[in-house]
C-alpha cells in the first residue's frame, strides 16, 4: 500500500526476505555490526531474525558448529505462528520457528523454502568435497531428505504443483561459467 515499514531503534542490519500469510507481512533478515576490511567498512551479519513488522524481532540462534553466518536467504510463512527461515551458515540450515534444522554437515546453502500440504521443501546446494568455492551439487530436501539434482550446479528456487517439483538454478563450476 506504498507505506514504508522500517526497523525501529538503533539496530544495524538487513531485511533480505519477505513473505505474506493472511495478508500480513513476515520479514527475515539479520542484525549485524560494522567492521573494517581490506576494502573498507562492511556490515557483518551476526544474528538472524524474523519480524512481523510490528512487534519486536524474534532472534534466531545459530546451530552448533557454525563457523560463520553470512545472512538470511528466504522466509516462508505457513501460519501466524509457523515460519521457516533459510540462512547462509556454511552448511544448509533453516529454522522452523525458532529451532534450527541442519540439513547436512557439509558446506551448503538454502535459497528457498516452501510447503505443499505438510511436506517442507528446501532448495539449494551442497558441496560433496566440503568446499565453499567450486563443484557444488544442486539439490532439494523434502522433509529433510536430500535429493541431488546435478553436479556442478546450484539451485535457487522451488515450486511444487501436486506431484511435480520445479527447481530453478544454474549449471557451471563457478559463477563466471553459469
Amino acid at each position: 500500500d506504498n507505506t514504508m515499514i522500517s526497523m525501529k531503534g538503533d539496530n544495524i542490519g538487513n531485511i533480505s526476505a519477505v513473505d505474506f500469510y493472511s495478508g500480513r507481512p513476515y520479514f527475515g533478515g539479520f542484525l549485524g555490526e560494522i567492521t573494517s576490511s581490506e576494502t573498507g567498512k562492511v556490515l557483518r551479519p551476526i544474528t538472524p531474525f524474523v519480524w512481523d513488522g510490528n512487534s519486536s524481532f524474534t532472534l534466531l540462534s545459530l546451530p552448533k558448529n557454525v563457523l560463520y553466518f553470512k545472512g538470511v536467504s528466504t522466509i516462508y510463512a505457513s501460519g501466524s505462528d509457523e515460519f521457516y527461515v533459510g540462512g547462509f551458515c556454511g552448511m544448509p540450515v533453516y529454522w522452523k520457528n525458532e529451532e534450527p534444522v541442519v540439513l547436512d554437515e557439509r558446506y551448503g546453502e538454502v535459497w528457498q523454502i516452501t510447503k505443499s500440504g505438510s511436506d517442507v521443501y528446501a532448495v539449494g546446494l551442497i558441496n560433496k568435497y566440503n568446499s565453499n568455492s567450486t563443484g557444488h551439487t544442486a539439490c532439494y530436501w523434502k522433509n529433510g531428505k536430500l535429493h541431488e539434482l546435478e553436479d556442478r550446479a546450484q539451485a535457487f528456487g522451488i515450486y511444487v504443483d501436486g506431484d511435480d517439483i520445479y527447481v530453478s538454478g544454474a549449471v557451471g563450476n563457478v559463477p563466471a561459467s553459469y
